[in-house]
């Protein structure tokens, strides 16, 4: 659709350059007829001879158009050439006050019509889950509780909890997500007919995902302002993360944005990411790599996930405590030398395994692929957008195989939206031998799937056992990380001590509900007798008083607090790592933790639910209204029939 505003000037300025009004209104678009009104109204007050003050002639002059007047269909009583030969017949002083009076009626609903559709003034909120908190965005106190379909507009903060998310809707269709523990304010909420968007944010913590629809006309704009940078799109899906400290990263997904910082501004294109601290200039772009799966090593400065090593700096970011056997989500870009290096490392309680990169096509063969730089094998299963070239930008998908090869699961096109295929109308017979389109559409056949399984026979030859075994340990329920990483322990251990690690012993282990950061520590060594070493005490309660005292010796960001929480997991009944969760990483008082099991006993809601509506700035006061049952509405007394 045209830009309506832009169009209109151009009307209304070859209206004043002496074109004729018929002609104007016979050019005008579809989808612009409703400015005809506008267009005629300017030419009638243009062209209408100045009226003499007569009050009889005006008189009659409204009585025999009052004559004439018949009644029209309705589509005729608003076409301009009715509305506008009228005024001809009206002079006079009641002439010149009715013209008048209809002028300004018509300039203010024109005014109403400049300011753009009402539903351009605000965003809406959907997919709210958790804790969701709005309030002024100058401000810390006032907060609310929103739900799906509430509105917010300009000056206003959007504030999530640990487990909150919330999407921001706007009028174009362009939607913002806010991820767990964001803190956003909208600056500028504003539009115009024709999807003109204006849009300004202010980020200050947590992860936001932007989609922005395409603009029209030049007048649209969409700004993100961090304290590291600040983003300008127009049209285009990316993302931001900012710490604690300022830190932030830009990544796009597809399109291209423009991030400015201190003396610095770059371009980002699609697959490609930039990070910045405050008050420094930005990082060169870079292409981007993510990692999901257990971390199986994080000695030294290289770590790894899931076979493939990526390096930690002073400037990578930390979510939770991520150590050897953790669930890791990591995302970093990839140096010009090819090295992974990490921007974010953040602990997960999924447990997903993916590895994915962005790049360029450098080659197509048959059977591997060149992407800027990384070999990638191409395998039946491996799904390829169509119309790929060489020099491409692409997201490839991929698992570590045998000889530590990357077997791409897809390769996804960031140039330009792949066609739609529609869906095959025939489907496989149950006895046909078609290789399954993915690992996981093989895996949904039966414990094993694909036969060779591709993950169970990488791990098989890395580890030099059979597949089989491998596979017996998949079907009893462990992931393929799990099983990487229990046969990893088992050969750093058995190198290390030159002794035999009992393999289904890590397995009993992890299966009693230990961590492999503790099995790490006490793997099970067998002696020369055979007989199994374990220095874990199988005293429960024994077990559970050192296994505090080591949570506790650990518990560095307490410092003199570590006490106090000791004795309040204690006295409250839980974990005290439970304790150190909420003070170190959410950042809660022992005193608000107190308070909130105390009130999480009255009202039934849970300590995370009450602790996360003080994350978003309720007082307390506002969370025992917000957790309080709602009092009955009073019956309606009714008279007695006499």
């Amino acid at each position: 659709m045209s830009n309506l505003d832009d169009l209109l000037q151009q009307k209304l300025e070859a209206l004043e350059s002496g074109q004729a009004l018929d002609k104007i209104l016979e050019e005008l678009p579809e989808e612009a007829r409703e400015l005809g009104a506008l267009i005629g109204l300017a030419s009638a007050l243009q062209t209408m001879p100045h009226p003499q003050p007569q009050m009889q002639n005006s008189l009659a002059s409204l009585q025999s158009a009052a004559a004439r007047k018949t009644i029209r269909p309705a589509h005729q009583r608003r076409s301009v050439e009715w509305a506008w030969p009228r005024l001809a017949y009206l002079s006079g002083g009641v002439g010149v006050a009715l013209v008048l009076l209809f002028a300004l009626v018509s300039l203010s609903a024109l005014g109403v019509w400049m300011a753009g559709p009402r539903a351009a003034h605000v965003a809406t909120l959907m997919d709210v889950r958790g804790v969701v908190g709005v309030g002024p965005g100058d401000s810390t106190d006032g907060w609310d509780m929103v739900s799906d379909g509430s509105q917010i507009g300009e000056g206003q903060r959007v504030r999530t909890g640990s487990q909150g998310s919330v999407t921001l809707v706007f009028f174009d269709g362009t939607r913002t997500t806010l991820a767990a523990n964001t803190d956003l304010t909208l600056t500028k909420v504003d539009g115009r007919w024709g999807n003109v968007l204006q849009v300004e944010l202010s980020q200050q913590a947590g992860d936001t995902n932007h989609s922005v629809v395409p603009f029209q006309g030049k007048k649209s704009a969409y700004l993100v302002h961090t304290p590291s940078g600040t983003v300008s799109v127009h049209g285009t899906i990316f993302s931001i993360s900012v710490n604690e400290m300022g830190q932030a990263r830009f990544a796009v997904d597809t399109g291209q944005v423009m991030v400015t910082g201190q003396d610095s501004e770059v371009i980002l294109e699609a697959g490609q990411a930039t990070t910045a601290q405050p008050g420094q200039a930005l990082e060169s772009p870079a292409y981007q790599f993510k990692l999901e799966g257990i971390l199986t090593d994080d000695e030294g400065d290289t770590w790894e996930v899931n076979g493939v090593e990526f390096q930690v700096t002073g400037e990578t970011q930390y979510e939770g405590n991520p150590e050897y056997g953790s669930y890791v989500e990591v995302k970093g870009q990839i140096g010009e030398s090819g090295v992974f290096v990490a921007d974010k490392v953040e602990v997960t309680s999924g447990g997903d395994v993916e590895m994915s990169i962005t790049g360029v096509v450098e080659s197509m063969g048959e059977n591997e692929w060149v992407i800027s730089g990384k070999i990638v094998i191409i395998k039946a299963f491996t799904e390829i957008d169509p119309g790929i070239e060489t020099g491409h930008t692409v997201k490839v998908t991929f698992i570590v195989a045998e000889e530590g090869q990357w077997q791409a699961l897809s390769i996804k096109s960031l140039e330009v939206e792949p066609p739609v295929e529609p869906a095959p109308e025939e489907t496989l017979e149950p006895d046909s031998e078609a290789a399954p389109e993915t690992i996981d559409d093989a895996l949904e056949t039966d414990c094993t799937g694909a036969d060779p399984q591709p993950k169970g026979q990488a791990l098989a030859g890395k580890y030099g056992v059979t597949y089989d075994e491998i596979m017996g340990w998949f079907c009893q329920g462990f992931g393929f990380g799990e099983i990487d990483l229990a046969y990893s322990l088992l050969s750093q251990e058995s190198l290390k001590t030159a002794q035999t690690i009992d393999v289904d012993g890590l397995f009993d282990k992890r299966k009693s509900g230990l961590g492999w950061g503790q099995i790490k520590k006490n793997p099970g060594l067998i002696d020369a007798s055979g007989t199994i070493s374990d220095t874990i005490p199988t005293d429960p309660a024994e077990g559970e008083e050192a296994q505090t005292q080591s949570d506790e010796g650990e518990a560095s960001c307490m410092g003199k607090e570590a006490k106090k929480g000791q004795n309040m997991a204690w006295r409250l009944g839980v974990g005290f790592q439970t304790i150190e969760h909420w003070y170190c990483m959410d950042k809660h008082a022992l005193n608000d933790i107190d308070h909130a099991f105390g009130l999480s006993q009255k009202t039934g809601a849970t300590v995370q639910e009450i602790l996360d509506m003080r994350s978003v700035g309720l007082n307390w006061g506002q969370i025992q209204k917000e957790l309080s049952p709602k009092p009955n509405p009073k019956p309606v007394k009714t008279k007695k029939p006499k």
